[in-house]
């Protein structure tokens, strides 16, 4: 997935919480990251994912289906 504005907070547990399903893992790709470009977040211990923000790609793996709210900006207000 990706976000389609800028959120209001761009901290991963954030980003999230307004999942409506069981999220187990989140995962992002960034390849201007020397090394492993591969990044992480679970809830309840945390890891090298930090942030989620407009324009990145992210898999996020739940145990069921459910809708993801997010609030923010519109990207193109910043142009």
């Amino acid at each position: 997935m990706s976000l389609p504005l800028v959120p209001d907070s761009p901290n991963v547990e954030s980003g999230i919480s307004g999942f409506t399903g069981d999220v187990t893992i989140v995962w992002g790709y960034d390849n201007s990251r020397p090394g492993n470009p591969w990044t992480s977040w679970v809830p309840g211990w945390g890891g090298d994912l930090t942030e989620m923000v407009d324009c990145m790609g992210y898999w996020v793996k739940t145990m069921d289906a459910g809708i993801l709210t997010v609030s923010g900006v519109s990207g193109l207000e910043y142009e």
